[in-house]
């Protein structure tokens, strides 16, 4: 219970401390990497305007004076009047001019409707052989000029700043996880001190209360025989029936809290399921025709695998469903023990036949004390039995489920390693 608490807290603080941290991160990327193309945006065009000026002051661009400009930036720029090119050869800053990109340029220009006899100034992005480039074509009448940009450095930027916040995303969401586990911790110690605290308190006070019970049970027995009066006889009778039913409520608090201080302990021995198994059949059966239940033990055709588990631990858990089965569905309904090997797994299955468990109370009914509506007046059942199933199961390292039977009724299923 209070390690449940303990992750639903963790999960709640770790969750909404890592919710914020994310929107944060993803605002603060968004920003930064707007702020860095709008950065890029005036690099690009303070170039471009500072290669046309050289341009038009001294009616060519040199190769040192365009490598000066571009820096590490691959940076195209091509001019010609009435279709001849100027007389310099200066193409990209870093590499041989390439005439593809030239081209595409000229076409998507012309496709644009830029004309070499308007002013015009157009600016878009293009894609050649697999490379992005940021192009401005400039226009006025027998005058053109290509300025082209490769955006690879710029795209391969983005992308680190990108993974950059996502690392730290990553990081600071685990960071948050842990310190929302840590403080989990600490602000469930006081309610887990004091739940293990009860729960010793009870498993003590149930220990102790064995043995008088027992001495209460004896002498009332003793009472009742010597009794010749049968309105004594009866009352003697009646106080054993509550004296016997307070011992099976200290009985199974003494079983769960034990599970809940760490006290129950299961051994780890060869079991034979076949043998578990007929021995439940065995002791089911005259209680299964005492409240006119049809009982069926079904086992596979082949031999059921021997697992390591506590055989007494494993016959009170299915002896707490098979009491459930029988107690809680109407007379005339059939139970069965069913057994199966699948896979790494023995499943022993507690089958019935009567109305079910609705799907809202699946879960419920492995509560302690819960019990259905139906049967909260019913003084011989405390509603521990499941709980002290699903306890055991835990302990037996298997695991208890509740699916609905075919046709009607309720399976309980115990799946066991072997």
């Amino acid at each position: 219970m209070i390690s449940a608490l303990r992750r639903r807290l963790a999960a709640l603080f770790g969750g909404l401390t890592s919710l914020v941290l994310a929107v944060m991160l993803v605002i603060t990327c968004a920003l930064s990497c707007t702020q860095y193309q709008s950065s890029q945006e005036v690099l690009y065009q303070n170039r471009f305007q500072t290669l046309l000026q050289q341009l038009q002051r001294n009616g060519e661009v040199s190769d040192s004076y365009l490598s000066q400009v571009a820096g590490e930036e691959p940076l195209l720029f091509y001019a010609q009047v009435e279709g001849v090119p100027l007389h310099f050869s200066a193409l990209w800053s870093d590499t041989v001019g390439d005439s593809g990109v030239l081209s595409a340029m000229q076409e998507e220009a012309a496709r644009q409707g830029a004309s070499e006899k308007e002013n015009s100034l157009l600016t878009f992005t293009l894609a050649v052989s697999g490379t992005r480039y940021r192009c401005t074509v400039y226009t006025i009448p027998d005058y053109q000029v290509y300025f082209a940009q490769n955006l690879t450095r710029q795209r391969a930027h983005l992308r680190g700043l990108v993974g950059l916040y996502l690392l730290l995303g990553a990081v600071g969401v685990s960071a948050m996880l842990l310190v929302s586990w840590l403080l989990s911790r600490l602000a469930t110690r006081p309610t887990e001190q004091a739940v293990q605290e009860q729960q010793s308190f009870i498993a003590a006070a149930s220990h102790e209360l064995r043995s008088p019970l027992a001495v209460v049970r004896a002498s009332l027995y003793t009472a009742s025989q010597q009794s010749d009066q049968p309105a004594v006889r009866s009352q003697l009778a009646l106080a054993d029936q509550e004296a016997e039913r307070m011992s099976r409520l200290v009985g199974d608090l003494l079983t769960l809290t034990g599970g809940s201080v760490g006290r129950l302990t299961c051994k780890s021995d060869p079991v034979e399921m076949e043998t578990v198994c007929i021995r439940l059949y065995d002791l089911f059966s005259v209680q299964a025709e005492q409240k006119q239940h049809p009982f069926r033990l079904d086992l596979p055709d082949e031999v059921l695998p021997v697992i390591s588990s506590d055989e007494q631990r494993l016959i009170q858990l299915l002896s707490a469903l098979l009491a459930n089965a029988l107690d809680h569905t109407p007379a005339g309904t059939a139970v069965e023990l069913r057994a199966r090997v699948e896979g790494t797994f023995v499943t022993l299955a507690v089958v019935d036949h009567g109305p079910g468990i609705p799907d809202g109370e699946k879960k419920a009914v492995f509560r302690r004390f819960y019990r259905a509506e139906q049967s909260r007046t019913d003084k011989g059942h405390f509603g521990l039995g499941l709980s002290i199933a699903q306890e055991l199961a835990g302990q037996l390292g298997g695991q208890l489920t509740l699916e609905d039977t075919p046709g009607g009724g309720a399976t309980f299923e115990l799946a066991l390693s072997h």
